[in-house]
């Protein structure tokens, strides 16, 4: 049974949430809490396993219930944020998620038609059940290992050809996980590809973010850009991004088409990547919920290009980097704190 703490400052929402949770058989809602201290409170004295969580309440925030959480003078429980999916909502969310925040939902409201109170109850069903999961497994991974990332330093690109093509796919978990590889990769002689499932208003500010702290330029991709050494593009969140060539460039391509069950769908990025660079393509999974990647990784590999996969003991959420393994295509496995060094080998 999934012990959950439901902490909002609205009625309505804490009402809702109760409501979505409470009817499948596996989770029992232990209580509600109106604010962060009063979550505080129960936290410690229920233990929940999972909690969801309103990051934007009055006086002690969400962002100060994980931050107290991080010092580990509470007992230890998952933490699903509820977050509008605006572009106001992104930055508050992404800091969440930085501070140790299982995932994020959208946040249901009074507003939601039907077709949106299914889709945010099934994706909330969903990462309850894999928080609970990856609490229950915690004990028993490997702490990251710490190391030191310097502050970006930008190297002169106008030297660099392009010969090769990076690309990362990443989702449950991926904010924080992502900061583990991009800040530690080096410029040279290949671009970067990453799909990280988010929605359409977190993107921009994503890929902001890793910019600050990357030797690479990293930006949103948009539609008609050319690819460039020393360069990484972030899928725009809801949109499919491939690549195509001419004889001259080859361009990146975002579209709402075709529509796939993951969006950006990661394999294809990846089959598109492979087949204007073939063997020159190195592909990576990291962690997230469901299959996305498998395949793309699988072919790479078959291709003769070199595939990474997230070992489990790094993973936030396991499914993605396992079916990569499990379906033949992950050639290194290495945890998220590795994964840099082994692209950058794979590079040279």
């Amino acid at each position: 049974m999934i012990k959950v703490l439901v902490v909002d400052d609205s009625p309505l929402v804490r009402k809702m949430v109760t409501r979505i949770l409470s009817k499948d058989p596996a989770i029992k809602i232990l209580d509600t809490a109106r604010d962060g201290r009063e979550a505080l409170e129960k936290i410690e004295r229920l233990k929940p396993d999972v909690i969801t969580l309103d990051v934007e309440m009055p006086n002690f925030t969400g962002l100060d219930v994980l931050r107290e959480l991080g010092k580990g003078s509470v007992p230890e429980t998952e933490v699903i944020v509820l977050s509008y999916l605006t572009t106001e909502g992104a930055d508050v969310t992404l800091e969440a998620i930085e501070l140790g925040a299982f995932d994020y939902v959208p946040k249901p409201d009074g507003k939601s038609t039907s077709f949106e109170l299914d889709k945010i109850r099934e994706e909330l069903l969903k990462k309850v059940k894999a928080a609970y999961i990856y609490k229950g497994s915690r004990k028993i991974r490997h702490k990251k290992k710490l190391l030191k990332i310097e502050k970006a330093k930008r190297v002169d690109r106008t030297h660099l050809k392009l010969k090769k093509i990076v690309v990362i796919g990443i989702s449950t978990g991926g904010p924080a996980t992502i900061k583990d590889v991009v800040p530690r990769l080096s410029v040279g002689d290949y671009a970067l590809l990453i799909d990280q499932h988010i929605p359409e208003s977190f993107s921009s500010l994503y890929a902001r973010r890793l910019n600050e702290s990357s030797s690479l330029t990293i930006v949103e991709a948009e539609d008609g850009m050319k690819i460039e050494p020393g360069m990484g593009y972030v899928a725009k969140g809801g949109h499919q991004m491939t690549l195509t060539a001419d004889d001259k460039d080859i361009r990146i391509r975002i579209s709402k088409q075709p529509k796939t069950v993951y969006i950006p769908n990661i394999n294809l990025t990846m089959e598109s990547a492979l087949a204007i660079f073939g063997k020159d393509t190195i592909g990576v999974v990291m962690t997230g919920l469901g299959d996305d990647g498998a395949m793309g990784i699988k072919k790479i590999k078959e291709a003769g290009g070199i595939t990474i996969s997230e070992s489990e003991e790094t993973a936030v959420a396991y499914s993605m980097p396992r079916e990569a393994k499990r379906k033949g295509g992950a050639e290194i496995i290495a945890p998220s704190y590795e994964i840099a060094s082994k692209i950058m080998d794979a590079i040279k």
